[in-house]
């Protein structure tokens, strides 16, 4: 049962920085060393993820950049969080999704519908509700694709991902007690029984 525990806590969006944070502690980094060797990780797992995404882009590298360069983007990748983990992924599998629909005359290609894929997986790890964004390769156009085998392959891969995904955030929730921050009161089951008896 602790196993199960620790493996359900387990959050990849924090690895980057356990390693640096790790690695400056090695090296006998004191406390504010050590803080700031995590959140340059952050910040440089952002930045990379973005510079793919920009790179990407055949028109609109402009709008992407100013997107990704948002202060507040940039205050929540210098920051332990996984917002930031979350937002450059989107940004990566937005942009390989934009990027398939601005080449409307070559034919989708596996490798960037499976990277798309999977930044979006990776993206919905760690907050379950961004999720739905795996649904975007259901909009490139089925004349894209050389033969409708490899499309029907892409959707039940997509639905598969979501499905595994949906299981393991289910398998987390129903042995967790559920999100107390703010009491009782404020837990799901404090506001479904809150609304019940008013």
């Amino acid at each position: 049962k602790v196993l199960y525990q620790r493996t359900t806590k387990f959050q990849l969006s924090h690895v980057p920085s356990g390693l640096f944070m790790a690695v400056a502690r090695m090296f006998g980094g004191n406390f504010y060393v050590t803080t700031t060797f995590g959140k340059i990780a952050n910040l440089l797992i952002y930045a990379i993820v973005c510079f793919f995404a920009i790179k990407r882009l055949k028109s609109g590298k402009m709008i992407l950049t100013v997107i990704a360069l948002f202060p507040t983007s940039l205050f929540i990748a210098s920051s332990f969080s996984y917002v930031f983990w979350v937002t450059c992924f989107s940004i990566l599998g937005t942009a390989y999704f934009v990027g398939e629909m601005q080449r409307q005359n070559e034919p989708v290609t596996v490798k960037n519908t499976l990277i798309m894929c999977i930044a979006f997986a990776l993206a919905s790890i760690p907050k379950l509700i961004y999720a739905p964004l795996m649904l975007l390769p259901f909009f490139l156009k089925k004349k894209n694709f050389n033969n409708r085998k490899r499309y029907y392959l892409i959707c039940v891969t997509v639905i598969v991902a979501l499905g595994v995904l949906l299981m393991l955030k289910s398998l987390s929730v129903v042995t967790s007690t559920g999100d107390l921050r703010g009491g009782g009161a404020v837990s799901p089951k404090g506001q479904i029984k809150f609304i019940l008896y008013n």
